[in-house]
């Protein structure tokens, strides 16, 4: 909850001793596991609209009506209890850049494509550069996602085909990569470079993580 707060870059810090007061004005729905049918139910039955409003009912009235697993965990979710362990986080497996170009922003020449490609491979390039940097891990595969449309042909079944090649390490490496991937994967979908197409999504992903084996 308070990770997604203060999104991309300022921080949020709840110490436990106010964790009941940042709750406390939570709507209800914004709870894990309460945004669905449980917590439509708080709402409509018990005129539960925040998590402060939960706190109102005692442990035995929650049982009573969500039966005594899910109320003892309401009544213990709206006080900030939970059994759940908390884990290691996970290194990525793969890591993807990618961008929508909908309606009117659908990229329609070259130009424009290698120049949010660029972006995209820059953005890539920076995080593997700061996984092997941090896990001493290396990728080995790019490859391109699309896709495309094709002007006067609405309702062409044929999707833009997926591109691979071995990762190359570098900025401008990445980026000359990617472009000869859109050229390839471009070529197998319309077949001619003078014809109309438009692109209304591109994603680059970098896969095939593996440490660095150990001297």
């Amino acid at each position: 909850l308070v990770s997604g707060m203060h999104k991309p870059a300022q921080q949020t810090v709840v110490p436990s001793s106010s964790v009941q007061d940042f709750l406390a004005s939570l709507p209800v729905k914004k709870m894990k596991q309460l945004g669905g049918k449980l917590g439509s139910s708080l709402q409509d039955d018990l005129g539960v609209k925040t998590v402060g409003d939960l706190l109102g009912f005692t442990e035995e009235k929650l049982q009573e009506y969500y039966g005594v697993n899910t109320g003892t965990w309401l009544w213990k979710t709206a006080r900030g209890f939970s059994g759940e362990e908390v884990e290691d986080r996970l290194l990525p497996k793969s890591h993807g850049c990618g961008k929508t170009f909908p309606g009117p922003k659908a990229l329609k020449n070259h130009s424009s494509v290698k120049s949010w490609l660029d972006k995209l491979c820059e953005e890539l390039s920076e995080r593997i550069q700061s996984d092997l940097s941090c896990n001493k891990r290396v990728a080995q595969t790019l490859t391109l996602h699309a896709r495309a449309s094709k002007e006067n042909e609405c309702n062409s079944m044929k999707k833009f085909p997926s591109k691979s090649c071995p990762l190359r390490y570098g900025t401008g490496k990445i980026q000359e990569d990617a472009m000869k991937l859109f050229e390839s994967g471009l070529h197998d979908f319309w077949g001619s470079r003078s014809a109309r197409w438009s692109i209304t999504s591109l994603s680059v992903t970098a896969s095939k993580i593996f440490d660095i084996p150990s001297v």
